[in-house]
This record gives structure tokens, sequence and C-alpha cells, in this order.
């Protein structure tokens, strides 16, 4: 593993020098990553740097989803580097950047050579008087893989390739399925559902606010089999209490992420199954269901008083070594391209990682990191709210194509302006 070689500048407030390196990571992680920050300390920073002493470092939880907004309640003190998914690095950049650009040339070299190109761009953005030469500056320096899986009663569920073979497999007393979660990144695996990879929803795919298609004839006809789908299988009791509801087995799968492992290990015990998302027939066609890809990362903010140390940090953390171990004692998935060919086994663990690296060619890159009000727009405008209804068929208000039509429209203009 080829680290920075640190070469830290005088400071002349001994109190600034004298402040501890605060991390947050998500909780399931803390411990580890405080091992990781004692290593670094012991075995990389006093081998390279002989006689010099180098602050403490603190490892604390805070949930990625919610970390930016935490740190912009108060950018001057805290923490020095956090985790966040890519779709909140727009809201640490708007205006005047609260993190940090990564500067160094080798860490940078770490960056480009572990990574996918479609997680080099979940990192960058484009900064106005770049000297970079692709015209944008890296600001995150990824080290989890995350998309959406769907876990199945494989006791009930024998075949979980299909929307069919599982509604087909549903007792009476069951619902086929729930979501973890009802905003438009749970519930997105319609609105990214492909063929033969193509995508016929667009949702800001040239990165601009305009670029919004829900309403063409395809998205209808995908939209119409999602309706036939969730009035069908669908349990809305479940929302918010799925765990009950799998443990009863009055719901059979769950369309969520890799931070819902342990909630539905227990949940389904030794029932538990993990697959891609499936896939689902319309007039003899076949769209498979998609997600978001995205990767955490993380930054670093501006103005820390311990700057000169924190991308060695960010470096040690991020390599390919420390992400294996990562997966292997927190179930975070690396990040780097080739870690799936060292997966071997069918355990859980082994099941959930193949399943989400299986699940890229079926998504796209989140992209709501991109623009601060596409993160605004399609989260926070209650969008999600009118395609469940629709899907659900509320109040019965949704039966015609005309009505289903019209609700479309509606949530392009909110994605396309908040109104």
């Amino acid at each position: 593993m080829c680290l920075i070689p640190l070469v830290v500048a005088c400071q002349s407030n001994t109190q600034k020098k004298n402040l501890p390196i605060t991390i947050w990571v998500g909780a399931e992680s803390v411990a580890f990553y405080q091992e990781k920050a004692n290593e670094y300390l012991e075995t990389v920073f006093k081998v390279q740097n002989p006689g010099l002493n180098h602050p403490a470092i603190i490892v604390k939880p805070s949930d990625a989803a919610t970390a930016a907004n935490t740190f912009l309640l108060d950018t001057e003190e805290g923490v020095d580097i956090f985790t966040i998914p890519s779709d909140s690095l727009s809201e640490l950049v708007s205006g005047s950047s609260k993190i940090a650009p990564i500067f160094n040339s080798q860490l940078l070299a770490q960056i480009k050579a572990d990574n996918y190109p479609n997680t080099l761009d979940l990192i960058s953005l484009p900064l106005s008087g770049s000297t970079s030469s692709s015209g944008k500056e890296v600001f995150g320096v990824p080290y989890v893989y995350q998309n959406l899986v769907l876990y199945y009663n494989k006791k009930v569920i024998t075949d979980p390739s299909s929307w069919e073979s599982i509604l087909s497999a549903t007792p009476p007393s069951s619902k086929a399925f729930t979501l973890a979660g009802n905003d438009s990144f749970s519930n997105s695996f319609l609105l990214m559902a492909s063929k033969n990879g193509n995508f016929p929803i667009r949702i800001y795919r040239d990165g601009r606010l305009e670029d919004v298609d829900l309403s063409n004839a395809e998205a209808l006809k995908i939209i119409k089999y999602g309706q036939n789908l969730f009035t069908q299988g669908y349990d809305p009791n479940s929302m918010g209490a799925w765990a009950s509801s799998v443990s009863e087995e009055k719901v059979l799968s769950v369309i969520g992420g890799a931070w819902h492992f342990k909630a539905a290990s227990e949940a389904f015990g030794r029932n538990l199954g993990i697959s891609i998302l499936p896939t689902f027939t319309i007039d003899g066609e076949t769209y498979h269901s998609g997600t978001f890809n995205d990767v955490k990362m993380f930054v670093q903010r501006v103005s820390s008083p311990n700057a000169n140390y924190l991308q060695a940090i960010m470096q040690y953390f991020s390599s390919i070594a420390v992400q294996d171990e990562s997966f292997e004692v927190c179930d975070n998935l690396p990040a780097y391209q080739g870690a799936k060919e060292k997966l071997v086994g069918s355990s859980d663990h082994i099941n959930l990682a193949l399943a989400q690296y299986n699940m890229i060619e079926y998504g796209l890159n989140q992209p709501f990191g991109k623009n601060k009000l596409m993160h605004e727009y399609f989260y926070n405008r209650r969008a999600h709210q009118i395609i469940i209804d629709v899907l659900m068929n509320a109040r019965n208000l949704y039966i015609t194509n005309e009505a289903i039509y019209n609700a479309l429209l509606m949530v392009e203009k909110r994605w396309k302006t908040g109104e």
C-alpha cells in the first residue's frame, strides 16, 4: 500500500495543534475505523514521521444520510472527516464550499486507479476556475458501494427472478412485498426499470434539471404494470414496521439496501434469501427492476485546523486492504473495481455483496449530488407520495390512462421546477 508522505506545517496556535481529529462513520463501523485509526498512528505515521506527534483520532457515529445536514448546522466546530452518500455532495459545495477538494497527488492517483469510471463521476463536481484537466475537482474518497436488493423468504419463494413468479408463490394470507421506505429512492425499482440496457424513464439523465421524462408511452406502461403489482402484492401497512410483518410471514419480500441487512437477517432468520431485483414482463417484453447506484465517501471540511493530516488518513481508510477488512467486519461493500472477483462462498454475507454488484448493470448513478436543486426537488417536494398514490390507486382516482398520465406530469413538474 502506497501512502502519503506527510509533511506537517508549523502551527503557531498550540491549542489548535492539540485538537483531536474527529471522524464520522456509520454506527456499525465506529469500532472498526477506530481500530484502523489507531493502527494508522502506530504502524504508518510513526514510521514515516519519527519524532513527530500526531493529533489523537476519535471516530464517532453519524448516519451518512443525515451527516451533511448535521455538519451544515455547525461547520466551524467538531468533525474533520465525515461520511456522506453521493447525493449530498452538491449541498456541501453549493455557494461557498464547505468541504475541501482532494489535492494530494498520491491520494488522487489511488482513487483513479482503484475505482470504476462511474464512481469517479459520483465523487467529482465541476468547479469554476478549476485547473483540473477534466474541468472537475474530486471532493470525495469512495469506500463503500451501495444499491438496492431483494430480501425474501426462500421457504415460500423458490424463484425470486421475476415479479410474476413471486406473486404466484404468495399465498392469500400474505403479501408479496413491501418497501423499506416510501421515498423515491427506496421506491426506484420501477422508475429505474430497463429493457435491453435502455431506461425509458429519465431523471436528470444528462445532469440537467429539465431532463426529466416520466410521461412517455413506455413509462406509462411501466407505471400501469406497477399499479397492478402494488394493488395485488404490496403491503402498505408494513411501512416502518416491515421486520415484524416479515417475521409473521405477512410479507414475503422487502426491497432494501445493505443498511437493512441486519434487520432482514433477524426478521427472516434461516429463511433469508437475497437476490437482485426481479424482472417483469409487459406485452411479451422483459424489463428489469432497477436501482440508483451510489457510493459512500469520505469528505474533509474546509479550514480544519488539522487539515495537513486528513488526506493521509483518508488514503489509508480507503485502501483496498482496509476496504476488504471493512467488508468482513462491518458488511460494508467495497467500492473499488475488482472486489467482486474476490467473493467466494454462498453465505448471506457473500450473497448480499454479489446481489449489489450484480445490480450495477441494472442501475444508473444517482444524479442528485450534481445539483442542489435536483436533491431538493426529488426528495423534498412530496412527488414520492403522488407516485405511491398512483401505484396504490388511492381513492380510486387513478383508474384511467388520462388520470395516471396527468399525475405523472405533475411529478415531472415538481422534479423540474419544485412546484
